[in-house]
């Protein structure tokens, strides 16, 4: 009998859905113990751990389960609860089991797995070999956008505004895509297409600190310390940030507030004391 046909299975996934997480893992786990080939209970054990807050539990279920023994399909499902709790090399031996020409679609999890895990270069020719196998999938922007970042840590800016245009022709109303676009010109230095971006980005997001502190940059190398300023220090909020508080330092100072300059600068120097930009414009203020 399936499992999806047992009655305690069914009250098992009842209680989940009613938040009785505890309950529904008791009984999951009884039924386990007498079905534990069964990928889809194994799945949705799983999926209780994960809402539980469990990740260590998953990867002794998977190590105990033996992934060997798990349908391509669940592997790679299996790979994406990896990926959200931040268990990448796991991710990416379940991925390297999974045949890739039934499944291309793994190139992508694979490709994310090596993203988060700073393997750019082996990152980057996953996510290409997905874009050759899969040329329908509703997620190549997303793909395209995953090689502009890798790009972008290689300094390879041309190349990255390249796969980031791609991954704007394929998406819309895309605020984090429309960040990283501005992030590729203000690092080309052109700071007029980094501004229409950001503003883009802003439009969509103005909460998001990422996006203020590259907006304060921007403005900031473009002559416009008042908006520099603000968006500077809204970055800012709850952090502490010695760069950060030497622009905000600078954009006050050009703006001949020289006391509120001082203040930050001083602000930079007591996190970071060899701030070199703090140290010069402070004696600037000074003086």
């Amino acid at each position: 009998m399936e499992i999806q046909s047992d009655h305690n299975f069914t009250k098992a996934i009842y209680l989940a859905r009613e938040g009785k997480l505890l309950h529904s893992l008791q009984i999951l786990l009884k039924l386990y113990e007498q079905n534990p080939e069964d990928n889809f209970l194994v799945l949705k054990i799983a999926e209780i751990y994960e809402k539980l807050g469990n990740p260590d539990s998953i990867v002794n279920l998977i190590d105990e389960v033996n992934p060997i023994n798990l349908a391509d399909e669940y592997l790679l499902q299996f790979a994406q609860i990896f990926i959200r709790n931040s268990f990448f090399e796991k991710a990416a031996d379940l991925i390297s089991i999974v045949d890739k020409t039934m499944f291309p679609e793994s190139y992508f999890l694979k490709g994310q797995s090596l993203f988060f895990n700073k393997e750019y270069e082996f990152a980057t020719m996953n996510f290409l070999e997905f874009i050759n196998n899969c040329k329908q999938s509703d997620i190549l922007g997303e793909a395209y956008q995953y090689l502009a970042e890798c790009s972008i840590i290689q300094k390879k800016y041309d190349t990255a505004l390249q796969y980031a245009e791609k991954a704007e022709s394929l998406t819309v109303l895309n605020p984090e895509l429309n960040f990283i676009i501005s992030k590729i010109y203000y690092l080309k230095e052109m700071h007029c297409h980094a501004k229409e971006y950001i503003m883009k980005a802003l439009k969509m997001n103005e909460s998001i600190k990422d996006f203020q502190d590259l907006a304060g940059r921007i403005f900031y190398a473009t002559g416009d310390y008042s908006k520099a300023e603000k968006y500077l220090k809204a970055s800012a909020e709850n952090k502490d940030d010695s760069e950060i508080f030497s622009l905000i330092g600078l954009s006050c100072l050009r703006q001949k507030k020289s006391e509120e300059a001082c203040e930050f600068f001083n602000k930079s120097l007591k996190i970071n004391p060899n701030d070199l930009i703090a140290k010069s414009a402070l004696a600037d203020c000074n003086k």
